[in-house]
């Protein structure tokens, strides 16, 4: 006979939308009242918002009373509390004193001592919630306070035979930092189950607050892979809340497995996208071997409960029905239970304990293990030689998955992130075999050997099912595959015997968008983070050198394994610091090579052949352009910036170049940006090319013209304000590099002739490094050629201003203000107003005539009514006022002050009245007679 349930959870019982509040509660019961009575009720947790009695009592009074009048008076509701259940204000950290020795004993203890040590230290943030369920439960026990910690219940429903366990999973929740912490008891647990199993029952529900996953910690004491195991054994269905929204999982394969069911939040907001109140209605068939969801989400623009569509997999719905099917603990998957034959997606690979058995037994060369040591990307073979022992991170990598073995109830997304160099790559393909090489658990690896290789959006839903067996899906560089992981996790189903193990550079990983929040609704996904080196891990790796001889230990050839590590982790340490750069790679570089790094890189370089292989370009000159890039920390550069570049195709450089200079260790593996394999690699190549008299500097110029020529041709170049602007600036910044920056200023303008706001950044660079008279000669060569703005005529006065060209200074600062077609914005106007001021500044020291002074102060007082923050400009005009105070310059009408400055820019003008040149600024800038300024007058006045 089939048992129906209702589930519900969260409902945060308080005073916050109060009528709303009760408006839901009303929903919840016309619900019921349209539904087939149920069999059970549970509500799992949270059921108020801060644990006071006051919140008990209204919920009893609003919904757990007028619920039971509705239900048959058989009907039993069961529930648990959740962390929201406790009060807080009569809370200390309960998990100060479980580290304590024999604490932890006392607390998970089912006799006398573990009732009043619990009553003592917990049960007071539980009591308005205890006293709650005591009144309005069917439990039938004050079960919190009880020896046993738990509690069960048991009944026939029909010719079924049901059990009900309840957990308090929230004994030790305490902050927003609980995940992992918590643990309902295990002798707690076993306790419950033990009663139940008295019943011997045919379906036994679980009741929690949490996810198991939440009670899933790193050390010894934590009881989530023991509550997991101990849910698999009993076959039960375990229900819970906390996450706010509706989910199922399966535990484990066909005769030993558990199901897990998650309801939403009954009340979490009101009409709020982002939150979406629910509940869950279910039956359990056993004799088919299944149960049938029904999700439900409250529609706020009908008024009404709806299905949950997006609540289950699109495979697991009942034809006809608004219903999932999933199977019962101890059933099979409604899926095919195997599939005969696999073929592995073009570039991957299958990969099982006896291939890694078969590597192992094929050592690789000293030879190959030396170039492994400088930074030679990883494979099999080189990162499961003999005495290459792995590194810390990969025994928690290994722990994660082994929990996960037959007992996840959603995949496990794990992402190792770092910087390039950092050893990522070695440590997937470490955890990997040791996974495969398992004696106690069975898993079968998928592996990504080639970096391009794609990730079909079927490929994990056609990975073969097999009892007890787990595949892991390893991919390095998985920032490029991660849309299409994605994807293929929504595809899997309900499936949880496949997990992924991914790599990728932390910044190539933001560049994608590939947030945590992505991965939510198809996995459970955690990030490790690799940074840095600690002395344990440099003796794993100096003693792996040691046992690969003098050829391994480089420069440290001689020293002690103390000694060495030490060196190795003051390398790393004083690399740390720099953003996107491993300290592992430059840390084993600077130890092996010490002061020969220099000569060790020449040597890479004179291996590259200095014909074309690509356009006209070779393979020097496709990796000088990397390294140029990397070793001034300009990290952009991109394949299709570097292909066009060389004057060919992406697919072209691939084949041809980037292949071959990964091979040989110089590049980075990475999909969104070319770098080379470490800074330390690029500034050496950098300055051994510069000893050869090769001109470096040429490069710079030629990517940003590419840059900017794809930009403007339409081309996807996410990274062009990096191009346009970062990149000449940098070098502005660097006073010995002026002559670069100038040249990438003129590329960009050279690309881009007709756009002023190049010809203004372009003279605006050359002034600023030292060529103001060569920005005057560019600006007069292009007007006529090209459309002029403010912007323009205020880089020209700029220019005139660093020349000593006061008058064209001020008419040009002028022009930038009258009226014109283009309208004053704010922020033009204080840097004209700031320019205009310095310009009239240099004409009163020339002619000691006090209009110029008088306009300068007027500068002053309108630029700082304007609400645009500036903090040069505000310092020129703050030196102007004060000036005007100092020469008794009198308070003036905005009117008046605008006059001043109309004057002093007309007065300016005749600074090259008697100039052969005098015809050219007139026609430039127009006669400075007729420029009005009604704009700067309403934008001070509004300032």
């Amino acid at each position: 006979m089939p048992v129906r349930w209702l589930h519900l959870s969260d409902i945060h019982e308080s005073k916050r939308d109060g009528h709303l509040r009760r408006r839901m509660y009303a929903n919840i019961l016309e619900e019921v009242k349209r539904q087939n009575p149920p069999d059970l009720v549970f509500l799992t947790g949270d059921l108020a918002f801060a644990g006071k009695e006051s919140e008990y009592l209204s919920l009893e009074c609003d919904f757990i009373a007028p619920l039971k009048e509705l239900l048959p008076r058989e009907t039993p509701i069961f529930m648990v509390p959740g962390n929201h259940d406790l009060d807080r204000e009569r809370s200390t950290n309960p998990r100060a004193w479980f580290e304590k020795p024999g604490e932890a004993e006392r607390f998970q203890s089912t006799g006398d001592q573990g009732a009043i040590f619990r009553k003592d230290v917990l049960l007071p943030r539980f009591a308005a919630y205890s006293a709650f369920d005591r009144r309005t439960s069917a439990w039938g026990s004050a079960w919190l306070e009880s020896e046993a910690g738990s509690v069960s219940w048991s009944q026939k429903i029909g010719s079924t035979q049901v059990a009900v366990v309840g957990l308090n999973t929230a004994w030790l929740s305490h902050d927003d930092h609980d995940w992992g912490k918590l643990t309902p008891g295990r002798q707690m647990i076993d306790a419950a189950l033990s009663a139940a199993d008295k019943a011997n029952p045919d379906l036994l529900f679980v009741l929690g607050h949490h996810p198991i996953e939440a009670l899933v910690g790193d050390g010894d004491d934590s009881d989530g892979q023991r509550f997991r195991e101990r849910l698999k054994q009993k076959k039960a269905i375990y229900l819970h809340g906390h996450r706010h929204a509706t989910a199922t999982g399966r535990i484990g394969y066909e005769a030993r497995s558990a199901l897990t069911i998650q309801a939403p939040s009954a009340y979490q907001a009101h009409d709020k996208p982002r939150w979406r109140n629910g509940l869950i209605w279910a039956e359990a068939r056993p004799a088919e071997g299944r149960a049938v969801l029904e999700p439900r989400i409250w529609n706020e623009e009908t008024s009404e409960y709806n299905w949950d569509i997006g609540a289950g997999y699109e495979a697991d719905q009942i034809k006809g029905q608004q219903a999932f099917a999933v199977a019962l603990p101890g059933s099979a998957p409604p899926v095919s239970v195997e599939t005969p034959m696999f073929a592995a997606p073009e570039g991957w690979e299958i990969v099982d304990g006896a291939d890694i058995q078969k590597i192992r037994a094929d050592p690789p060369s000293r030879e190959m293990m030396a170039a492994f040591f400088d930074g030679f990307n990883p494979t099999w073979r080189l990162a499961l030689a003999e005495n290459v022992k792995p590194r810390a991170i990969m025994e928690r990598l290994t722990a994660r998955l082994r929990v996960a073995h037959g007992g996840a109830s959603r995949p496990i997304v794990l992402l190792l992130s770092g910087a390039g160099g950092e050893g990522k790559s070695t440590a997937v393909l470490q955890t990997a075999a040791d996974l495969l090489c398992a004696s106690d658990q069975h898993w079968i690896c998928l592996h990504r050997h080639a970096a391009f290789a794609t990730a079909p959006q079927d490929f994990l839903a056609n990975l073969p099912i097999r009892s007890g067996v787990a595949w892991l899906i390893a991919a390095d560089d998985a920032d490029n595959i991660g849309e299409a992981l994605i994807l293929a996790l929504k595809s899997l189903g309900p499936r949880t015997d496949v997990h992924l193990l991914l790599a990728a550079r932390d910044s190539e990983w933001q560049a994608k968008h590939l947030a945590p929040g992505r991965w939510a609704q198809v996995a459970d996904f955690h990030v490790e983070t690799l940074r840095g080196l600690s002395l344990p891990d440099a003796r794993r790796i100096v003693e792996g050198w040691a046992a690969w001889g003098d050829d391994a230990m480089g420069k440290l050839k001689g020293s002690d394994v103390e000694t060495a590590s030490k060196t190795l982790v003051g390398l790393a340490y004083d690399l740390a610091a720099r953003p996107q750069e491993g300290a592992l790679l430059g840390a084993l570089l600077g130890a092996r090579h010490g002061d020969d790094m220099r000569g060790h890189v020449r040597k890479l370089l004179l291996g590259l052949s200095p014909e074309p292989v690509v356009g006209k370009r070779s393979l020097r000159d496709i990796y000088v352009m990397v390294a140029a890039m990397h070793a001034e920390n300009q990290l952009y550069l991109t394949h299709a910036v570097l292909a066009g570049a060389a004057g060919c195709e992406v697919n072209e450089l691939e084949a041809k170049a980037l292949r071959v200079l990964r091979r040989e260790a110089m590049l980075d593996a990475g999909d969104t940006y070319v770098l080379t394999r470490h800074r330390r690699i690029a500034e050496e190549a950098c300055a051994v090319l510069r000893e050869e008299n090769y001109d470096i500097d040429q490069w710079y110029p030629v990517l940003a013209r590419t840059a900017l020529r794809r930009s403007l041709a339409g081309l996807p170049t996410p990274e062009i304000g990096a191009w346009r602007i970062e990149l000449p600036e940098y070098f502005v910044g660097e006073e010995g590099r002026w002559p670069v920056a100038r040249e990438i200023a003129k590329a960009l303008y050279e690309a881009a002739p007709a756009d002023v706001h190049r010809a203004a950044v372009y003279s605006s660079i050359l002034r600023r490094t030292g060529c103001p008279a060569l920005a005057m000669r560019m600006l007069r060569d292009r007007i006529g050629k090209l459309p002029v703005d403010r912007g323009l005529f205020y880089e020209w006065s700029s220019v005139a201003g660093a020349i000593g060209e006061a008058g064209i200074d001020a008419w040009s600062a002028g022009k930038s203000l009258a009226d014109d077609k283009e309208l004053l914005s704010p922020k033009q106007c204080k840097l004209s107003l700031s320019g205009a001021a310095a310009a009239f500044r240099s004409l009163f020291k020339m002619q000691a005539d006090r209009r110029f002074l008088v306009a300068e102060v007027a500068c002053g007082r309108l630029g700082m009514a304007l609400d645009e923050r500036d903090d040069k400009a505000t310092r020129i005009f703050e030196g102007s006022i004060r000036l005007g105070v100092h020469h008794g310059v009198p308070k003036l009408s905005s009117e008046v002050l605008v006059d001043a400055i109309r004057s002093a820019v007309v007065l300016g003008s005749y600074e090259i009245e008697a100039r052969e040149d005098q015809a050219f600024f007139e026609d430039a800038f127009g006669d400075p007679e007729n420029f009005s300024y009604r704009q700067l007058l309403e934008l001070t006045r509004a300032g």
